[in-house]
């Protein structure tokens, strides 16, 4: 039976969704039933594929069948904010909130809250993009008491510790509370969890505002955590000059052999993302350094990286010439990268390189990271010239206090 629609009238847009869920037309196949769709739907928010996925997720739950509706929500709400789409997702993301968990079973409880938590943790961020400080803070406030997520596995449970600590430092800086930022990034610092964006934000604070000496006496003391204080020697190499010791720094390797443009490199290979950034502050004194060490044996990712964001003519142009030189795939990948993080200078390093050798520029075009330890579409304030903070025996007292447990 064909549909048929009278002069003037037109159906709803809910209405031609169920007609086409639900009424297969002669010679079509029947539309796929809402449990197939939630199927594919999860696949492609695991694929990253966040457009599509909101779309199926959107028809299951139109279709009023979904077979979990609560993780529904959460994933299109999700799906929202990752497509920068924030007030969407905070109207969909509130509404699984809302959805009551005491008649359900234990075990679905439990589910069920963890995915409110997922919620929860989803309108903070979209709370940040949109620049909501306030707003954000009570939404991380939330997440550590009412939203908390029932976790079983110490890890888990330290990356949560660390991220309410280290995203409440954040808001806490927007909102000129720097002491409370200080003391929030000093709880995700000392905590278990191996991320050194909390030490190396807690390092840049203490030395834009020219505290550098409050945060060295802390670390000083034996108990003092092991990649704050990693980072804190870091910063006084580039301060005292040691410009080669920070070279050196640019070998070292933990666990991975990835390049620097790759987020678990950026993360586990900390040291040496950190000395590199710190050399591109002193380009004219570390330049020479560096392309010495192009000259040793030895993987070379962290230096083109260094050399990247010396964003120099002189730089760029090392680059150019070892993108010319090289025959190594990921090397060529990384080359690329440098350049484009080297600006204009590179830019015109690029144009060069085009003309003569256009293969060579194959991964010009891809979507390399932007953000290693931040959500997309969320960063840190500027930093801050003059600022009160916490003084070494305030940051004493406060890590004793954390490390307690109070």
């Amino acid at each position: 039976m064909g549909l048929r629609i009278l002069p003037g009238r037109w159906l709803s847009h809910v209405a031609c969704i169920a007609y086409l869920l639900c009424t297969p037309t002669a010679g079509s196949q029947p539309a796929d039933p809402p449990s197939d769709l939630y199927v594919t739907a999860r696949t492609e928010f695991a694929n990253g594929n966040y457009e599509k996925a909101a779309e199926l997720y959107r028809l299951v739950l139109d279709s009023g069948h979904a077979p979990n509706p609560t993780e529904c929500k959460v994933r299109l709400g999700l799906a929202y904010q990752r497509l920068k789409r924030c007030d969407e997702a905070i109207e969909v993301l509130s509404a699984a909130l809302r959805v009551p968990v005491e008649d359900l079973s234990p075990d679905a409880q439990m589910l069920t809250r963890n995915q409110q938590a997922d919620a929860q943790w989803g309108i903070v961020l979209c709370r940040l993009a949109k620049g909501q400080y306030e707003l954000a803070l009570r939404a991380i406030e939330g997440s550590s008491t009412e939203y908390r997520k029932e976790l079983f596995c110490g890890n888990a449970v330290w990356q949560a510790e660390y991220q309410n600590a280290f995203y409440r430092g954040l808001t806490l800086e927007y909102l000129d509370d720097y002491p409370g930022a200080v003391r929030s990034y000093l709880k995700a610092a000392l905590g278990e969890h191996p991320d050194p964006t909390a030490s190396i934000r807690l390092a840049s604070l203490y030395e834009a505002t020219g505290q550098f000496d409050e945060l060295r006496a802390l670390v000083q003391r034996p108990e003092a955590s092991g990649i704050l204080r990693g980072v804190v020697e870091l910063h006084d190499l580039a301060r005292h000059g040691e410009f080669e010791a920070l070279v050196a720094r640019l070998r070292v390797r933990r666990v991975t052999l990835g390049q620097p443009w790759e987020v678990h490199v950026q993360r586990l290979e900390w040291e040496a993302a950190e000395a590199a950034r710190l050399l591109a502050l002193h380009p004219a004194a570390a330049l020479p350094l560096l392309k010495t060490e192009l000259t040793k044996v030895g993987d070379h990712g962290f230096v083109y990286y260094a050399l990247g964001l010396s964003a120099t003519k002189e730089a760029a142009m090392v680059l150019g010439e070892a993108l010319f030189e090289t025959r190594n795939a990921p090397y060529i990948m990384t080359l690329n990268y440098a350049l484009k993080l080297a600006g204009d200078p590179g830019k015109a390093v690029m144009e060069e390189v085009s003309l003569a050798h256009p293969q060579l520029l194959g991964y010009s075009s891809y979507a390399f990271p932007s953000h290693w330890f931040l959500e997309e579409g969320i960063d840190f304030r500027e930093l801050p010239v003059e600022a009160r903070l916490p003084r070494s025996q305030e940051l004493e007292r406060l890590r004793v206090t954390l490390q307690r447990g109070e």
